[in-house]
């Protein structure tokens, strides 16, 4: 009895972390290069199938839905997407009442740090991630590393930020976002 007991709490505990993580991925909008799965239900099976499965927000900032062609997504929730999914598939007249079940996986959002650091390379994005923190998990600035000249590419900009002024200036330590590629300055 003790056993069973214990595993109850832990499943729930469980359960809600997970839940926590598809609801943060749920709130975050899509950006190009994002993957999510969709299923479509509200009609019979064998109609639904072709909609249910992987898809890719192109560099566009669609997706390419059968039957309707692309869809606007970079920008939009995977609520707001799959509400856009259902109106066009009514409106098209192909179902009545469908519903879109879109879900974002958690691991699909990531940002790249190189250049001056111990440890480049992909990390995994959480929603309170700064460039301070990612500096701090790519193992700090490497022996030639200058924290002073940091680029941030997001969306084919670039943005020169100095982690040395932060104290100062909390400007120089933004959010970072899905798909941001940062390079500390004297690197190799």
């Amino acid at each position: 009895m003790k056993t069973s007991s214990l595993a109850l709490p832990a499943l729930v505990a469980l359960l809600l972390f997970t839940l926590g993580l598809s609801g943060q991925a749920q709130n975050m909008t899509l950006r190009t290069g994002d993957m999510f799965t969709m299923r479509l239900m509200g009609a019979p099976t064998e109609y639904t199938t072709e909609f249910t499965g992987e898809y890719t927000v192109a560099e566009d900032g669609t997706v390419g839905i059968p039957e309707i062609g692309a869809v606007k997504a970079a920008g939009l929730t995977p609520t707001q997407l799959a509400r856009s999914i259902q109106a066009q598939l009514v409106q098209m007249k192909i179902f009545t009442k469908p519903v879109a079940e879109i879900s974002v996986p958690q691991q699909s959002r990531l940002i790249t740090i190189g250049g001056g650091v111990r440890a480049p390379g992909a990390q995994q994005w959480g929603p309170d991630m700064t460039l301070t923190s990612a500096v701090s998990r790519a193992g700090g600035a490497s022996d030639f590393g200058d924290i002073s000249k940091i680029k941030i590419r997001r969306d084919g900009k670039v943005t020169m930020f100095n982690l040395k002024k932060v104290d100062k200036d909390a400007t120089q330590n933004p959010k970072l976002m899905p798909g941001d590629e940062v390079e500390v300055g004297g690197g190799n």
